[in-house]
């Protein structure tokens, strides 16, 4: 009987070398329908069952076959899993034109974290909406920084409303140097969200541009830090893919690293929020979303959501995949070697693969499994 990490070990090799030879599918969410469709049933939010891996075409070598038959996940469902963050910008009534607010609050209240405009935008049914919604979910009103051009003063008298509205937290949009802004000003109006008892949730193209406190000239001239911190929320927009396609992986993992770097330092949880790509159909968009949920879960980050766009009253998003990874993450993803990374759970390892980038290939190897003699 072989032991299971060197058994391990040759797996990895094996993986390694025939990428190009083994196709991984993945399983189909059976709780998605395509939202497009008018009576699409609203998200589950239930535990997920265990994934399952298969080979497309299986390999001609018997034993590499009986190594992936042994990666087949089995189990209860675990722990493992992140917190949905829905972005009804378009407003809380009448989505997917149900004039119904009854079923708006249904459709909305399943939601841990929510993004809307602040009270001031929102009409008599939507505050209403919003009023049953804050009991059970975490709402954060919208306003914008954004180039100098506002006043401090009417940003403050927003935020006085989501306070007074008894909100959750303010999202506050182009956050970053990229429209003008300054640690001076984004300084300011963290203190005073933080005086009112709410927490911030900020979005910058450049994530050192919120969180870090590097000496820019014109932008943080004495390298003044950040008040962002533990309780506030950074979005990391276009996670792996956006409207027109697949993001740069380089430049997008270096921006991973920096989101988990200042987690570690500052406090700040991560929301990675994905876009399908316009033109993909939703039923073709089932394995990015599943990709999406989980690099975003095994790097470590705290908060997920997949849509097509932002301000669409259709309210279309990526449903959670049904996806067992355990109770703990022992260790987040991390880069082994030049295109290939490894995280690792309780109960599994996962192996990625950039080389044929896009897409990512991922092999989920069950490592508490007792392997037989090859």
């Amino acid at each position: 009987m072989r032991k299971t990490m060197p058994l391990f070990c040759l797996f990895l090799i094996i993986l390694l070398t025939n990428t190009a030879c083994t196709t991984i599918k993945p399983v189909q969410s059976q709780s998605y329908s395509n939202t497009t469709a008018p009576n699409q049933k609203d998200i589950n939010l239930a535990k997920p069952s265990a994934p399952i891996i298969s080979i497309a075409n299986p390999a001609p070598p018997r034993s590499l076959e009986e190594m992936y038959e042994r990666a087949k996940p089995s189990g209860p469902p675990g722990d493992l899993s992140l917190d949905l963050f829905a972005f009804p910008y378009c407003g809380l009534s009448n989505l997917r034109n149900s004039n119904n607010p009854d079923a708006d609050v249904q459709l909305l209240e399943k939601f841990p974290y929510l993004v809307c405009a602040e009270p001031g935008r929102l009409t008599t049914e939507e505050k209403a909406i919003a009023n049953i919604l804050k009991d059970k979910t975490r709402i954060f009103g919208y306003i914008y920084l954004g180039n100098k051009s506002i006043s401090l003063n009417i940003l403050k008298n927003e935020i006085d409303s989501i306070a007074e509205a008894k909100w959750y937290g303010v999202f506050i949009d182009q956050f970053g140097y990229d429209f003008n802004e300054t640690r001076t000003r984004q300084n300011e109006i963290v203190d005073y969200v933080h005086s009112k008892g709410l927490s911030c949730f900020v979005n910058a193209w450049f994530i050192d541009d919120a969180l870090g406190n590097e000496i820019d000239p014109e932008h943080n001239p004495t390298g003044e830090p950040s008040l962002l911190g533990k309780g506030d929320w950074y979005l990391l927009e276009s996670f792996l893919m956006n409207n027109g396609g697949y993001t740069d992986w380089e430049a997008s993992w270096n921006k991973y690293l920096k989101g988990n770097k200042y987690k570690e330092e500052l406090g700040v949880n991560i929301v990675a929020l994905s876009y399908k790509p316009s033109t993909m159909s939703w039923e073709n968009a089932l394995l990015d979303i599943r990709k999406s949920y989980m690099i975003a879960l095994t790097l470590g980050f705290d908060g997920w959501w997949y849509s097509d766009r932002l301000e669409d009253i259709n309210f279309l998003f990526g449903h959670v995949p049904e996806l067992n990874l355990g109770n703990s993450m022992l260790k987040t993803m991390h880069e082994t070697s030049p295109n290939n990374y490894v995280a690792e759970t309780d109960l599994y390892y996962l192996v990625f693969n950039t080389n044929t980038y896009p897409p990512i290939r991922y092999i989920i190897y069950d490592k508490n499994r007792k392997k037989d003699t090859m």
